[in-house]
C-alpha cells in the first residue's frame, strides 16, 4: 500500500488549543501539505467585553485556548512555516456576544432589561456584525492558506 500523503489538513477550532502549533505546522510542511483550512478565534470585540464582567464565561479567553490571533499573528504564523494566506473569511459573534453580557449583567436588577436589549439589538445584530467583519475586528477567521513553492 502506497503511503497517502494529504493535500488538504484543516484545522477548524484546533490551533488555539494547541501547545506547540510550530511543531504541528512543520510537520505539515515536511509532509508537503499543500493547503491548510483554518478557523481560529481573534482577539475581538467581544474577547475584551467577556473580560469586563466576572459572571460571563470569557469564551474566546477560556482555559482551554492556548492562543487568540489577529490578522498579523495568523499570517506569521503560517508564514514562518512556509504557508501564504490565500483567502480569508472573517466573520463572528460579537453582537451575539453582547446581547448575552448585557442580559447577564442586567440579571439581578429589578426592571427587566432583556427585552428592551433584545428589542434593541436584535434587529440591528447582523448589519452591525457585518461592520466588524468587513473590518478584520471580529471573534473569528476563517482562513485557507498555501504552501509557497521552493
Amino acid at each position: 500500500m502506497q503511503d497517502f500523503k494529504p493535500h488538504v489538513i484543516s484545522f477548524i477550532g484546533v490551533l488555539e488549543h494547541l501547545t506547540d502549533m510550530d511543531e504541528v505546522l512543520e510537520i505539515c510542511k515536511s509532509q508537503n501539505v499543500r493547503y491548510i483550512y483554518s478557523s481560529v478565534p481573534v482577539f475581538s470585540l467581544a474577547a475584551i467585553l467577556q473580560t469586563l464582567n466576572e459572571n460571563v464565561f470569557p469564551r474566546q479567553l477560556s482555559g482551554g485556548h492556548t492562543h487568540l490571533f489577529t490578522d498579523k499573528s495568523l499570517t506569521m504564523l503560517l508564514g514562518r512555516h512556509g504557508y501564504k494566506v490565500k483567502a480569508d473569511w472573517w466573520f463572528g459573534t460579537d453582537f451575539t456576544d453582547l446581547k448575552r453580557i448585557l442580559a447577564l449583567t442586567l440579571s439581578d436588577q429589578s426592571f427587566n432589561f432583556e427585552k428592551i436589549i433584545d428589542a434593541i439589538l436584535t434587529p440591528l445584530a447582523d448589519e452591525l456584525q457585518s461592520v466588524l467583519d468587513r473590518h478584520k475586528t471580529t471573534s473569528e477567521v476563517h482562513t485557507l492558506s498555501e504552501l509557497a513553492a521552493e
